[in-house]
């Protein structure tokens, strides 16, 4: 499958998120998470490409180029599959309708007793992001 530029990439779809590559022998550089907000458009209108497919989530869009019909319609049915069974489908309640999954694994939660330690480590994770950072805090000001 192509994308951006049509340049080809190995692509790597999970029920939580599509991720792709240069070749197969490199791990993913970037990553497209399926959230709340997935769409997914397959109409020429929609991408400027006879075999393009849009896909987009809260924080950006990508165009997938397929190179016939058949492979189109295999990423459409795919990617919706992938989306079906990720915690992200509107359809797969969360507990207290809350709009976020309940996470079960991979937990890593640190207490703070103060806030000096808090921001260091909230700079240490700022300063070690590659290209995007999701702020899920309840106040966090950009004039710090």
């Amino acid at each position: 499958c192509s994308y951006a530029r049509s340049k080809k990439r190995w692509v790597i779809l999970q029920p939580d998120y599509i991720a792709w590559s240069t070749d197969s022998t490199q791990e993913p550089f970037q990553f497209f998470s399926f959230d709340t907000a997935f769409e997914m458009r397959d109409r020429r209108s929609d991408t400027d490409y006879k075999y393009g497919i849009l896909l987009t989530n809260n924080s950006r869009k990508l165009v997938l180029k397929a190179k016939d019909r058949v492979q189109k319609r295999m990423w459409v049915q795919n990617i919706r599959d992938a989306f079906e069974r990720s915690q992200w489908n509107p359809r797969n309640p969360h507990r207290y309708e809350s709009l976020y999954p309940m996470r079960m694994s991979g937990i890593n939660c640190t207490s703070f007793v103060d806030g000096q330690q808090y921001y260091h480590d909230l700079f240490r994770h700022l300063e070690a992001a590659r290209e995007e950072v999701l702020l899920t805090d309840w106040w966090l000001s950009p004039d710090m």
